[in-house]
């Protein structure tokens, strides 16, 4: 990170994001889980890329219910939540990819389940699609407290990094950091 884990101050519901698909924030966002949970924080890892979701191979865990199970549900289900490897670290995967995603997240389940989620857990993190790409990624910032943005060197370009930026401003989320 820009600044590092410490920057991430009383953020307690995080999302990641990037301007363009494969920049990398579903391997940023699992290593920075894995970080977060090594240094003795308690950890919650969302795959909100209902799209494309990818923590659940990262993890080698089920995605047979996940985030649209408990959306969808409009309750917090545990059985959506999976355990890793990884001491205090724990993965809600997506689950089945709807066909309305971005109405799936747009609902008042997603503040609701994040408020619940971060009484348990001392972070939230939310991985996203591209914010340049969908709107999904400003839909769950705004129910966050700050945003780290993944930028690909020789890639993203000024313009690129300074629209996805703007777009997590908009959507009232602050950026802590920037990860290239």
């Amino acid at each position: 990170l820009q600044y590092g884990l410490s920057e991430l101050g009383n953020a307690r519901r995080v999302v990641v994001t990037s301007p363009e698909q494969l920049d990398g924030k579903s391997t940023l966002a699992s290593n920075v889980a894995i970080a977060l949970a090594k240094s003795g924080k308690n950890v919650l890892l969302v795959d909100a890329n209902l799209r494309d979701p990818m923590q659940h191979r990262i993890f080698g865990v089920s995605d047979a219910v996940g985030l649209v199970d408990v959306l969808s549900g409009g309750e917090l289900n545990e059985r959506a939540i999976r355990r890793t490897t990884v001491e205090r670290l724990h993965v809600m995967p997506a689950g089945a990819v709807p066909q309305n995603p971005s109405e799936l997240l747009n609902s008042s389940a997603l503040p609701d389940m994040l408020g619940q989620l971060s009484g348990k857990y001392d972070v939230v993190l939310i991985d996203t699609p591209a914010v340049g790409v969908v709107d999904d990624a400003r839909i769950v910032a705004s129910a966050c407290d700050a945003g780290v943005l993944v930028v690909r060197a020789g890639k993203t370009n000024r313009r690129l990094a300074s629209a996805a930026r703007d777009g997590l401003l908009s959507v009232g989320c602050p950026v802590c950091g920037v990860v290239v």
